[in-house]
């Protein structure tokens, strides 16, 4: 039983075709306005819900020199403010700032 198993998976992989691997839109361009894209909507997230916190995964080593990973908060600039009435303004901050 084992057996037949065995050949039927082999008949299968026989019968794929391998082709190397090409990334979809992976040219500079794209990469930046997808970065982009994930900053503004992290902020939308910040300016909507006061309660959101967005947190970053980092290894932290202890005494004994064992490394853990450990979730903290991500620091990040607001790049909106609210105004008087109510409405938020955002200013996009791109590069270093």
């Amino acid at each position: 039983m084992l057996l037949a198993n065995k050949e039927a998976d082999m008949t299968v992989l026989d019968n794929l075709n391998f082709v190397a691997f090409k990334p979809l839109n992976n040219n500079p361009v794209a990469v930046r306005r997808r970065k982009l894209v994930a900053k503004i909507e992290e902020q939308l997230l910040l300016a909507s819900d006061s309660d959101y916190a967005p947190t970053k995964t980092k290894w932290v080593t202890d005494s004994d020199g064992n490394q853990t990973k450990v979730e903290v908060s991500k620091r990040v600039k607001k790049w909106w403010a609210k105004t008087g009435d109510g409405k938020v303004n955002l200013v996009v901050r791109y590069g270093s700032c």
